[in-house]
């Protein structure tokens, strides 16, 4: 199903709330709403059965643009002295799913950009056809040809419905080659909200790629403001609406299509500082209904732009860089049985690599006392291996126990 927003739909929005003949519904859209001068959004014309279907888009590969702008658009190129973001700052795309998205560097051959383009249309678009730009240099994804890539994420496939899991829309991917010959942006140990009450104006801006404005130039977008709670929506509200919300950054940063994966700066000693990754716009619909008439009025408010805190995802490069993933199918397939057996994987026996087994794999290491991590990892296959000779040499211990 496809409508003027974009190809599909790649999330809903579902009644949050109902009080006599108002409901409310609530979502995210990736890359940002329709603006108009009055600050409100144009409603996708898809809405069927009580349940608002939205779409998250990257890159449209044809028709209108969306921005989420708060109040004048103050977007414009990267100055001078920020100049050098240029070199960590660059474009994913995904020729087959039409996707385009911002990616920057964290490290000389990983990339940070969010879940939704790393997996674009919920992973159905092969990640062979992903392609990350980077100052005139470009190359693939590391294991991409492979049964699992070399892409470590927050979830594969998160829910957009509420409470929406937006602080794990985040992934980080090892590049083919490492094309980030200058290295990677710091990421800042300051928490976002932490820098947003910083008491110079104009302390957090984004720096990322829009496909409404800038001419395929990198874009900035300054001054920004973090809050947790708005005159139009309350922090507890907010928190019935958002899943985490100690990791999800609510930014006025105004973005546009391709700016999701951007980085959201401040200014450190030495130069700008990750605090948070941008992902998609925080909106309220409320649906009014004229029990006479039947008429149905819908007004949507865009509350914020939304974003997920770096310290997430600060600790997990090593985890991409360092750490060797499956390489075969088999190997990946034995995997599955292992979790079965283990109690957490009820998914199917196919050797294919996804958000089920991967949610599998976090389980077992939170039951288990490990940091949940969620990578089907060579040494997770040896633990679990480990294990399984455990239980085969303790039940036939207890055999040949009873044989005697």
């Amino acid at each position: 199903m496809a409508n003027r927003y974009g190809r599909g739909p790649y999330g809903a929005m579902a009644p949050s709330l109902k009080l006599g003949n108002v409901v409310h519904w609530v979502g995210l859209i990736f890359n940002g709403p329709r603006r108009r001068k009055n600050g409100s959004v144009t409603v996708p014309n898809v809405l069927f059965l009580g349940t608002l279907i939205l779409t998250l888009v990257c890159l449209l590969a044809g028709g209108s643009a969306l921005a989420a702008v708060f109040g004048t658009d103050d977007r414009q190129r990267v100055p001078e002295r920020l100049k050098g973001l240029t070199l960590k700052i660059g474009v994913l795309v995904n020729t087959q799913a039409d996707t385009l998205c911002t990616a920057f560097c964290v490290d000389h051959g990983v990339i940070a950009t969010t879940a939704h383009c790393a997996y674009p249309k919920q992973g159905t678009a092969p990640l062979t056809r992903s392609i990350f730009k980077l100052a005139g240099a470009s190359t693939s994804i590391a294991g991409a040809n492979a049964p699992v890539p070399y892409v470590v994420s927050g979830s594969m496939a998160p829910n957009f419905q509420p409470p929406i899991e937006a602080a794990r829309d985040w992934a980080l991917i090892k590049l083919a080659s490492p094309i980030c010959k200058s290295g990677g942006l710091v990421l800042s140990t300051q928490h976002p909200n932490e820098a947003g009450n910083r008491p110079n104006a104009g302390a957090i801006y984004q720096a990322g790629f829009h496909r409404d404005f800038g001419d395929g130039q990198l874009v900035l977008s300054a001054p920004c403001t973090i809050a947790t709670s708005f005159a139009r929506v309350r922090r507890d509200a907010i928190a019935q609406d958002i899943a985490d919300t100690g990791h999800v950054v609510l930014h006025t940063c105004d973005t546009g299509p391709a700016s999701s994966g951007s980085p959201l700066l401040i200014d450190g000693p030495d130069g700008p500082e990750v605090v948070g990754l941008n992902a998609g716009t925080y909106v309220r619909t409320r649906a009014s209904i004229k029990h006479k008439t039947d008429a149905t009025q819908y007004r949507t408010d865009v509350i914020a732009n939304t974003g997920v805190s770096v310290d997430v995802f600060r600790d997990r490069i090593t985890d991409v860089s360092n750490h060797t993933m499956i390489s075969t199918r088999s190997d990946l397939l034995h995997l599955q049985f292992l979790l079965a057996a283990e109690g957490v994987y009820a998914g199917p026996h196919d050797g294919v690599f996804s958000a089920e087994c991967q949610r599998a794999i976090g389980t077992f290491e939170r039951l288990h006392g490990y940091t949940e991590r969620g990578a089907a990892t060579v040494s997770i296959l040896d633990l679990l291996q480990r294990r399984s000779l455990m239980r085969t040499n303790i039940e036939t211990g207890s055999i040949q126990h009873h044989l005697r």
